[in-house]
């Protein structure tokens, strides 16, 4: 899951990044349009002839109109820009929440290899066999422990043991309580990644469509008016 998570992420951000980098270079396109405007305008008071005054003068109003547009689309690209980066912060929500159940999986694992050492060294102590470890050598040069004690170790084993056990529940009810939010969480993620990101990417896709179909239009008319000059 985490590893599909960070796919799409990877693909949300690039769509992201081309997306940004179009939008940087159609606000450039604007600008020049409106230095064109300005320099037609300017033209256009310093010629003699009323016809061609009249052609640069319509000329320079078609390039101030595309030029107008900046601001507003470089608005809209910002809004569905963000929406791209909540897709993507999604993504890392999804896959901290799988590390955070790996956490609690590893803390299950944690506990049940202590209980496992707490019970074999139960074991040892009820056999009073300790092969090479310390309490082993401290058995060969000390002898055994009387009876007492080994009451009492195997008693504070007992509750070592049973607070482990304890915690081991404890544990793995956290991550049975995780592993139902992954799977919610998850199914929430494929629905965003079916539904949600195809209408962006959509959306993005006939906001493009539009703006260059309304370029086109300008375009044509300003080829027109440049066509008498």
């Amino acid at each position: 899951m985490r590893t599909n998570a960070a796919a799409v992420r990877a693909a949300v951000q690039a769509v992201a990044k081309a997306y940004e980098q179009l939008v940087a270079r159609h606000y450039r396109i604007h600008r020049l349009h409106s230095t064109l405007g300005g320099i037609l305008s300017d033209w256009c008071g310093l010629e003699e002839d009323p016809a061609f005054a009249d052609a640069l003068q319509t000329a320079g109003h078609y390039m101030d109109v595309y030029a107008s547009g900046a601001d507003s689309a470089v608005g809209e690209d910002d809004e569905l820009l963000n929406r791209l980066r909540e897709a993507a912060g999604f993504c890392d929500s999804v896959a901290g929440l799988c590390r955070r159940l790996e956490l609690k999986v590893l803390k299950a694992e944690q506990l049940e290899d202590a209980i496992a050492a707490k019970r074999d060294e139960k074991r040892r102590v009820e056999t009073d066999s300790y092969g090479l470890s310390l309490r082993g050598l401290r058995t060969r040069l000390f002898g055994a422990q009387d009876a007492e004690q080994k009451r009492a170790a195997l008693y504070q084993l007992e509750t070592d043991i049973s607070q482990l056990e304890a915690g081991l529940a404890t544990a793995r009810r956290s991550l049975d309580a995780g592993s139902a939010s992954v799977d919610s969480e998850m199914a929430d993620f494929q629905a965003q990644r079916r539904v949600d990101l195809g209408r962006l990417v959509a959306l993005l896709c006939e906001m493009r469509a539009e703006k260059l179909h309304r370029a086109c239009r300008i375009w044509a008319h300003s080829r027109d008016t440049f066509a008498r000059v």
